[in-house]
C-alpha cells in the first residue's frame, strides 16, 4: 500500500517538475528543474522494478548539475559530457533488459549531449525525441504515470521549443526607436543581444554629428 502510494506520488511530482522545466524559456532553469525531477524519476523507476531507467535517472540528475557547473569551461565540459555518455552506456549494459535498455540508453545519451552543448529550441526538440524513447520503457513496465508524463513532457517540450524560437525571432527582428535614433537589435546565441544604430535622426533636415547623437541619448 505504501509502495503504491510512493509510486503515484513520485510520478506525479516528477511530472509536474518536468512540465514546468520544459515550458520555461530559460535553459538554466530547465536544467535545474528537470534535474530535481530526475531524482524523483529514479525513485519511481526503482519502485516499479525498472532498474535501467532508475540508474539512468540517477545519472541524469548528476548530469543536469554538471552541465550548469561546466557551462563556462569548454574543455571540462567536453570531458564531463563524454564521461556521462559512457556512464549511460555502462548503466544500460549492467542492467540489461533488452529493448527497454536500448531505448532508455539512447534517450539518455541524446539528452546528455543536448544538455551540455545545445540551447533554446534545439535543446527542447532533443528532449521531445527523448520523451518518446522513455515512453517505450513506461509502456513495457505498465506505468501509467510515466506514460502520461512522457506524453505531456513531449507536448511541453514542443511548446517550449516553439516559445523559445518565437521569442528569439522577435528579438532578432526587433527595431527600437530611441529618441529619434532607429536601433536594430540582434540576438547573439541564446543569451546575448546587441543593438546597433541604423541611421542618425535628422534635426531641421540636418543629420547630427555622432557626438550630438550620443549626447541626445544621455
Amino acid at each position: 500500500m505504501i509502495s503504491t502510494f510512493l509510486v503515484h506520488a513520485t510520478g506525479l511530482a516528477a511530472l509536474g517538475l518536468n512540465i514546468r522545466g520544459m515550458l520555461t524559456r530559460h535553459d538554466g532553469q530547465l536544467r535545474t528543474t528537470t534535474g530535481v525531477a530526475a531524482v524523483l524519476w529514479a525513485l519511481n523507476n526503482l519502485l516499479i522494478g525498472a532498474e535501467t531507467a532508475a540508474m539512468l535517472s540517477v545519472i541524469a540528475a548528476g548530469r543536469q548539475a554538471s552541465s550548469v557547473a561546466t557551462e563556462r569551461r569548454p574543455r571540462l565540459q567536453v570531458w564531463t559530457c563524454a564521461s556521462y555518455i559512457a556512464l549511460n552506456i555502462a548503466a544500460a549494459i549492467v542492467t540489461w533488459d533488452g529493448l527497454p535498455s536500448i531505448a532508455t540508453g539512447v534517450a539518455a545519451a541524446m539528452v546528455t549531449y543536448a544538455m551540455f552543448f545545445l540551447a533554446g529550441a534545439k535543446l527542447r526538440l532533443v528532449m521531445f525525441a527523448g520523451a518518446f524513447l522513455w515512453g517505450y520503457n513506461a509502456v513495457v513496465f505498465d506505468s501509467w504515470e510515466q506514460i502520461l508524463a512522457n506524453v505531456l513532457s513531449a507536448a511541453a517540450a514542443a511548446m517550449g521549443a516553439w516559445r523559445t524560437r518565437h521569442s528569439q525571432a522577435s528579438i532578432t527582428r526587433a527595431s527600437v526607436t530611441m529618441r529619434g535614433t532607429a536601433t536594430s537589435c540582434t540576438s547573439i546565441g541564446t543569451r546575448s543581444t546587441i543593438c546597433a544604430s541604423k541611421a542618425p535622426a535628422t534635426v531641421n533636415g540636418t543629420a547630427p554629428s555622432r557626438a550630438s547623437a550620443w549626447n541626445s541619448r544621455s
